[in-house]
């Protein structure tokens, strides 16, 4: 453990190569070209210059470093609703991948506002190399933001139509239709569903996906569009929006959340009425966040591979970044998710 006076972290003149120069006795044009892995320099030289510098804790400067490579040698990241574990799997995989390849991240959160999206792009203007977003808003005018930001640009989870971008997520689609077919086998006929925004890509593909069960399966599972609600993003409106759903006139026997957080708060407002689960509501979540298989009542989700979808958009964005993928056609990756049921939906047939 540092004693108290062992350190002093109130900054200090960095070292310079003309310092670390006259302590090698050697030129500046060598220490520079031993720091920069240059070949034209003996070994020996190149070995004994780097133990010198490391002694008398030279630190590359990054500001002249990236003046002149006209690099930031920063990634940029945009995404809604930070407290959502899913949205915190993703953004250590992409730091994963930022930090294989020495860049620094600048993580920028909102809770799904349109102008605060639209006011982090324009922030983040000569700031980074690339840009990570899960944009909420299918808009011109952020298709017009991202354009002038200039850079490349990746979409993570959340396309943005009619914008060629390379884009990283899952199939939503297929997971709404993983969620139906299981609501269906268990005996339920009439689900609600409780999204994030209805600008949402994501909530529309899920959506979708239901509507595929609704119009193949013998056995129909009524989908109550009069109970599909907006803005769960907080249990305080999540809540609001389950009581008008239970006081209206087609209660539903199933409910499927956007993510696994909604749920629960759904979960705690039906015990408080004397509601069970799943013998009275079968309830859903989507994105099977770490806690999901110990709740009082493990709960029904979807899982994907959130750590490999950030760190694969972050290494799609670097790979963009270099002159190899600078002029390719745009990429997708799409995983499929999984269904992971459990006893939130386990009804007695």
């Amino acid at each position: 453990m540092l004693k108290p006076s062992t350190t002093k972290l109130n900054g200090r003149r960095p070292v310079t190569l003309q310092q670390i120069a006259e302590k090698a006795d050697v030129s500046p044009a060598a220490v520079s070209k031993a720091l920069s892995g240059r070949p034209d320099i003996a070994p020996r030289t190149r070995a004994r210059i780097k133990k010198i510098a490391q002694e008398m804790g030279y630190t590359v400067n990054i500001a002249a470093r990236t003046l002149a490579m006209n690099r930031t040698m920063t990634l940029g990241v945009i995404v809604p609703f930070p407290k959502n574990p899913t949205v915190v799997d993703r953004l250590r995989g992409i730091q994963a991948a930022a930090l294989e390849k020495d860049y620094l991240t600048i993580m920028s959160f909102h809770d799904g506002q349109h102008a605060d999206e639209l006011k982090q792009i324009g922030l983040m203007t000569k700031r980074v190399d690339g840009l990570i977003i899960s944009p909420v808003s299918q808009t011109q005018d952020v298709a017009v933001a991202l354009e002038r930001l200039n850079v490349p640009v990746v979409c993570m989870s959340e396309p943005l139509l009619g914008v060629e971008t390379d884009f990283v997520g899952g199939d939503e689609r297929m997971g709404g239709r993983l969620l139906a077919e299981h609501l269906v086998r268990q005996g339920c006929q009439r689900l609600a569903y409780f999204g994030a925004f209805i600008s949402v890509y994501s909530d529309q593909a899920v959506l979708q996906g239901i509507r595929d069960v609704l119009s193949d399966s013998p056995r129909k599972l009524a989908f109550l569009g009069e109970n599909t609600t907006w803005e769960n993003t907080t249990r305080e409106q999540t809540v609001k929006n389950l009581n008008k759903v239970l006081e209206g006139e087609s209660k539903p026997d199933a409910i499927l959340s956007f993510c696994d957080q909604t749920s629960f708060w759904i979960y705690r407002e039906l015990a408080a009425r004397g509601c069970k689960v799943p013998q009275d509501i079968a309830l859903c979540g989507y994105d099977n966040n770490e806690i999901s298989d110990i709740a009082a009542i493990p709960l029904t989700s979807v899982s994907q591979p959130n750590y490999e979808v950030g760190r694969q958009a972050g290494r799609l964005l670097i790979e963009r970044l270099s002159d190899v993928k600078a002029g390719s056609a745009c990429r997708r990756v799409v995983y499929s998710p999984e269904l992971i049921a459990r006893m939130s939906t386990a009804r007695e047939k």
